[in-house]
C-alpha cells in the first residue's frame, strides 16, 4: 500500500510526519522514538513483551 505522506513544523519548530487517518497512531508511535535511546528503550519493551517477561498495563481512565 502506498499513503500520501506530508511533513510539517510542530508547535516548537520540530519536524513532524503528517499521516493519513488509517496509519495516524503509527505517527503517535514514532514521533515519541527522537534518540537512539529512546528506540532502544521501545525495542526492548517489545522483545520482553514477546518473550512474555514484562507486564503491559493499560491506563482505562
Amino acid at each position: 500500500m502506498k499513503y500520501q505522506i506530508s511533513f510539517k513544523r510542530g508547535p516548537h519548530g520540530f519536524l513532524m510526519i503528517e499521516l493519513p487517518m488509517e496509519i495516524e497512531l503509527f505517527s503517535d508511535f514514532i514521533e515519541q522514538i527522537a534518540l537512539d535511546e529512546e528506540a532502544n528503550k521501545f525495542i526492548d519493551i517489545i522483545d520482553k513483551v514477546k518473550d512474555e517477561d514484562y507486564e503491559v498495563f493499560f491506563n482505562l481512565n
